[in-house]
């Protein structure tokens, strides 16, 4: 069961509670560790946060990708995801070869592409290295 979860799920954690715990002293059940997994649960999915809905959006948009982009959502999440990374990377190198490389580099369009390129690289290896297992 535990495997499954983690298949599944980029991130699992196991909490030890008992709904019954010990028998108290006046012939009550007391409770322990109930509390802890309601709360890692509801901080994870970002329902216990400030943030408006478009950061929310944006935070499960990205969660999804990245996580399609390892492998995690299947083949065919998989092949999607680097094809919309392929898209948006050859767009530039279109625009670049129907009007000309003039206009990209008045409007800074090789340096963002650059940087877009290190962005991704360096943000994949990072959530590689802290989602690995």
């Amino acid at each position: 069961m535990a495997r499954i979860a983690e298949d599944h799920f980029v991130r699992v954690a196991y909490f030890a509670a008992s709904a019954l715990g010990k028998r108290g002293g006046q012939g009550g059940y007391r409770p322990y560790g109930v509390l802890a997994p309601i709360v890692w649960l509801l901080y994870h999915t970002h329902a216990l946060s400030n943030n408006d809905n478009i950061d929310r959006a944006y935070i499960n948009l990205h969660s999804k990708f990245m996580s399609a982009l390892t492998g995690r959502a299947g083949t065919r999440g998989l092949a999607m995801a680097w094809g919309v990374l392929l898209t948006l990377l050859l767009v530039p190198l279109v625009f670049i070869n129907l009007f000309g490389l003039l206009p990209v580099l008045l409007c800074g369009g090789v340096q963002a592409l650059a940087i877009v390129i290190i962005y991704v690289c360096l943000y994949f290896a990072l959530y590689r290295e802290r989602f690995k297992r």
